[in-house]
């Protein structure tokens, strides 16, 4: 562990941050841009509400709360990563939630003979996380994924071996804004761009 004095973003400052060195897979290295020099926790925020507002491609920090009512949809933390549910095949899925990871969903094999698909499984290659590698097959849904009450039509979703966690990723939510309030456990998904502040920046 590191300590860094001080960590800033526009008004945003975060002083005394403890931060995580270790050394990323080959695989999850090369998926790592080059001018990126690390990656930011979510403890950083858990005080703000944070926006990835994708299709923008900005990233914006405010003080404020999140209420339940339409595309807000409630979350859980599992092993301190964010778990909500979506709606495959007229069935609720408990996900986690990803925005590192540039698929949209990845799900076990076995789920490949239960949900409608609208073509053969296909090799994709293999993808990692922070700390495994596995490699993945991919084939168009015949049908919507459901996140919040917005249908994302005909994605294609990716398979991997039993292990692998059910995920939602950056390819599913480049076609929202994103907010996450994490004192109340309630994410919020629009599609249309958010409105920026000061303390904003670009990604």
């Amino acid at each position: 562990r590191v300590r860094l004095p001080e960590l800033r973003r526009g008004e945003m400052v975060a002083r005394d941050v403890v931060a995580v060195a270790h050394s990323p897979s080959a695989a999850h290295a090369a998926s790592i841009p080059d001018d990126a020099v690390g990656i930011l926790g979510r403890v950083l925020f858990e005080s703000l509400l944070l926006t990835l507002d994708y299709p923008g491609r900005r990233l914006a920090l405010r003080e404020g709360r999140l209420e339940p009512g339409p595309a807000v949809a409630s979350f859980d933390f599992v092993r301190d990563v964010m778990q909500l549910n979506v709606e495959l095949g007229g069935r609720s899925v408990a996900v986690l939630l990803d925005s590192g990871h540039r698929g949209t969903v990845t799900l076990p094999l076995s789920w490949a003979d239960r949900l409608p698909l609208a073509g053969p499984l296909v090799d994709a290659g293999r993808t990692a996380t922070v700390n495994v590698t596995y490699a993945r097959r991919a084939a168009p849904r015949a049908g919507a994924v459901v996140v919040a009450g917005k249908r994302v039509e005909s994605p294609t979703l990716y398979f991997a071996d039993e292990h692998t966690p059910k995920l939602m990723g950056g390819g599913l939510l480049r076609e929202f804004t994103v907010t996450i309030d994490q004192r109340s456990r309630l994410v919020r998904f629009e599609r249309e761009g958010a409105e920026t502040r000061a303390d904003a920046g670009s990604f």
